[in-house]
């Protein structure tokens, strides 16, 4: 497996699969609503997540 790694992001490419498990599942976001935002921020940071 090629693993490139740039700083925070890390990328897995090709072959068998060999993840860091503190690096997996973790996806970004894109959210035009502002509001609705703030509003999953303050509950995340409410719940620890």
């Amino acid at each position: 497996m090629k693993i490139i790694n740039l700083g925070p992001w890390v990328f897995y490419i090709e072959g068998k699969s060999q993840f860091d498990e503190h690096k997996v599942g973790k996806w970004m976001y894109f959210f035009k609503d502002k509001e609705r935002v703030a509003g999953l921020c303050k509950a995340a940071v409410e719940q620890g997540l």
